[in-house]
């Protein structure tokens, strides 16, 4: 692949970044990076696409390099990726190991779904599975405020328990689809609210099914309610 040395300042953001790093990670990281140099670590890849230079694979690495106050890097140049469909599969072809956010990763297969129209043409092209794909495509009709409280926990749990990313799936969140509205927001809520105020020792912490929080959920309430109904007797 060829090298490039390019400014930071002139590089665009991947309108599709859906890999997350632990805070933790990224911090020894960019102690690397001061200690060792930018050369050190494996170099980024970036593609053009419309007279613009986009980045591929390593934003950590280059947010990293900028925090440390490093003005030109080099890195890998994809020129094979010349659109914006080129972009979205290959930035998941690099960085499908690791952890993600299915929010983004339901945006990405989306635009996809409307170009090729159906699961297969989509599962063949990222190299996945049409089950993986049918999650991400669920992902996308849940409910905005269910969403928002989804990112919540995407970030509380990339600074406080890490693991938690992996159990963040796409198969997890797509059966949220299949309840209402209301009953969506209640589950995240429940799931945000336990990690937010979860146990330091993250290994005390893990995320059920959402069957599992829903029936939680339904036994507090019909609790509330029999406490209700037998203050109403007295």
């Amino acid at each position: 692949m060829k090298t490039i040395s390019i400014q930071i300042k002139d590089l665009e953001v991947n309108p599709w970044q859906f890999r997350m790093m632990p805070e933790k990670d990224f911090e020894n990281l960019q102690r690397d990076i001061r200690a060792n140099g930018f050369e050190m670590i494996p170099l980024p890849i970036i593609a053009k696409i419309n007279k613009k230079y986009y980045i591929v694979d390593g934003h950590a690495r280059i947010s990293a390099a900028s925090n440390s106050e490093i003005k030109e890097i080099k890195c890998g140049f994809a020129d094979w990726i010349v659109n914006y469909q080129d972009l979205r599969v290959w930035s998941f072809r690099l960085n499908r190991q690791g952890y993600s956010n299915p929010l983004v990763l339901s945006d990405m297969i989306n635009e996809d779904m409307q170009i090729l129209h159906n699961m297969r043409n989509v599962a063949d092209i990222y190299g996945v599975n049409e089950e993986y794909v049918s999650s991400l495509v669920q992902i996308k009709n849940l409910h905005d405020d269910t969403k928002a409280v989804i990112q919540k926990i995407m970030n509380v749990a990339r600074k406080k328990y890490q693991f938690l990313l992996e159990q963040i799936s796409p198969a997890h969140l797509s059966s949220l689809a299949e309840v209402s509205p209301q009953k969506q927001v209640e589950v995240v809520d429940w799931i945000f609210h336990d990690i937010m105020y979860g146990p330091a020792d993250e290994s005390l912490v893990s995320i059920p099914s959402i069957y599992e929080i829903i029936n939680e959920i339904t036994k507090v309430q019909n609790e509330k309610e029999k406490k209700t109904y037998k203050k109403s007797e007295k």
